[in-house]
């Protein structure tokens, strides 16, 4: 390793621009699923002292860069400075928040990143039964500094700072997080032909963000009446069928019998109450037409009926129908149950969603006609007189070629340049792990061989050139490898036939400090690892096809 180059190449990695296919934390599609601890530092405003917690979060990358975050979190603060009977008052503080994040990747550690976020945030304070059931909550503005620190391509340690600002009533806290994060990886895209035969279903990591008209109809136990209100929600796709979902929606809802509210003083002075609704669910699409869907969703939901809140399950039913690649109408019923008080309102929505973002779909494979042989023509003229003397000349005795050997020595000529097909590698660019149009071709030969081949197993091997950390090469060497194994499988040939190697920089092709040598560093190697004694050349025999 060269450490007079790690510093030029931290700054280069970390602001790179963001497109897909640059090396960025994680592939679309991929899903952070983390839990954490926390530690806040209260406003003045109120008069709370500083509590722990904990909480949860999930989000999705639209691109390599970009990531759609949710967080939900929980402390329990006592009063400042009580001087009443007792023990302090407890108070219940909790928070949801949705962010944008952008991740700057960092040269060290697997998929590590610089986190940088905005967004909104609902903090709530409730008093505990005891003390009489106070509650308040206020809408603010939340950003997000942090640091994901690769364990494994999986498993990440975060840790965050977050701030939060309330114009009404004005505050200003502060929170620091630290906790584990879950990737579940992406899935790799898909090629066009695949996605038409899946009724054109969505690339993994599309981004879908809507608004829709709201109309709830909601439990007897509320005592308000239904009122037509608005939402909005955005999803990521991880697969073309499976998408994680978040919404938001706000109705303003009357009371249905002031005299069902009994002698509570606060809630007679109002003849209105806000109806709030903040959900997450877990969809899956089944198609229909082109890019249009059914949808079913399952998930958590926090209802908020101003002077009460409840947590409970949420049921999602509905249809996208597509106005085109880039916009659909939905409408969907969603039912949500609050077990405490028991009660069950249902939704009815409609709207227009935009999507964004997502992988970039393969290329099919080219589609390779084989012409028919042309028979040789047929002569039909008179044949020629026969020369006697010819025909009594002595016959030749000479032995004739020996036509077994030829066709063995063929034989092996083919099938020695089928296993240099194989082996062939394939090079990418600087910091890159993307299928450029060179290696393309080269691994499209590789699949006619590696189909006459089905008992073959290879093993691909990424390498990178030393500009860079250890362990940053080390990263990009796999990407490299799994980019070449995802573009053959692509192609129809079994994943189960392939295993994936890095070796960053270690495995130099050249020793010399030029940008020619470093060319021929960036590459990855394939190594036939079963069923490279006797090689078929591709037309060797009809094979069946590849099975995972």
């Amino acid at each position: 390793m060269h450490f007079h180059r790690l510093a030029p190449a931290g700054v280069a990695a970390l602001f790179a621009a963001s497109s897909l296919g640059a090396q960025g934390a994680h592939s679309p599609g991929t899903l952070e699923i983390g839990g954490f601890g926390q530690y806040t530092v209260q406003a003045d405003t109120f008069g709370l002292d500083n509590p722990p917690g904990f909480g949860v979060r999930v989000g999705g990358f639209f691109t390599p860069r970009w990531q759609l975050e949710a967080d939900f979190s929980y402390g329990q603060a006592d009063v400042k400075d009580f001087t009443g009977p007792g023990d302090a008052p407890s108070i219940g503080y909790s928070t949801l928040a949705a962010r944008l994040n952008y991740n700057f990747p960092l040269a060290f550690g697997t998929n590590s990143s610089l986190v940088l976020g905005a967004g909104v945030v609902r903090s709530n304070y409730k008093f505990d039964e005891d003390a009489g059931e106070s509650f308040t909550s206020a809408y603010g503005a939340s950003g997000l500094a942090g640091l994901r620190f690769g364990i494994t391509p999986a498993f990440a340690i975060r840790v965050d700072a977050i701030p939060e600002y309330h114009p009404d009533p004005e505050a200003f806290n502060f929170t620091v997080r630290g906790g584990v994060s879950y990737m579940l990886l992406g899935q790799p895209a898909m090629a066009e032909t695949d996605m038409s035969m899946a009724g054109g279903m969505r690339q993994p990591g599309t981004l879908e963000a809507g608004l829709f008209a709201n109309f709830p109809i909601l439990a007897g136990e509320w005592n308000l009446q239904n009122a037509l209100g608005f939402g909005a929600r955005a999803g990521v796709f991880m697969t073309p069928r499976w998408q994680v979902e978040g919404e938001f929606a706000y109705s303003e809802a009357d009371v249905d019998d002031q005299n069902a509210l009994g002698s509570n003083d606060a809630l007679l002075t109002k003849d209105s109450y806000n109806y709030v609704v903040h959900a997450a669910r877990l969809n899956y699409n089944i198609p229909f037409g082109t890019r249009s869907s059914f949808v079913l969703g399952l998930g958590a939901v926090r209802s908020h009926y101003e002077y009460v809140y409840n947590f409970g399950g949420s049921g999602l039913a509905g249809f996208r129908f597509a106005l085109g690649d880039l916009a659909a109408i939905r409408a969907d019923v969603v039912g949500n149950y609050m077990p405490e008080p028991a009660a069950f309102d249902i939704n009815l929505r409609a709207g227009l969603s935009a999507f964004l973002g997502g992988a970039q779909p393969t290329e099919a494979p080219p589609v390779v006609a084989t012409p028919e042989p042309t028979p040789a023509p047929v002569d039909t003229t008179t044949p020629a007189p026969v020369d006697t003397a010819v025909a009594a000349a002595p016959v030749d005795t000479t032995p004739a070629v020996d036509s077994a050997a030829i066709r063995d020595s063929l034989n092996r000529a083919a099938a020695e340049g089928a296993r240099n097909v194989v082996l062939a590698r394939i090079y990418f660019g600087f910091d890159r792990s993307d299928i450029n149009d060179s290696a393309r071709a080269t691994l499209d030969s590789k699949v006619p061989v590696l189909q006459a081949n089905p008992d073959m197993r290879i093993r691909i091997a990424g390498h990178a050139d030393p500009r860079g950390s250890d362990e940053y090469n080390l990263a990009l060497g796999q990407r490299r490898a799994n980019a070449a194994r995802r573009y053959l499988v692509s192609r129809g040939v079994a994943a189960r036939r392939f295993e994936t190697v890095s070796f960053g920089e270690e495995r130099r092709a050249c020793t010399e400090e030029t940008e020619e040598c470093y060319a021929q560093d960036r590459r990855d190697e394939f190594e036939i690892i079963v069923g490279g004694e006797n090689i078929t050349p591709p037309g060797g025999g009809q094979q069946p096809p590849d099975e995972d």
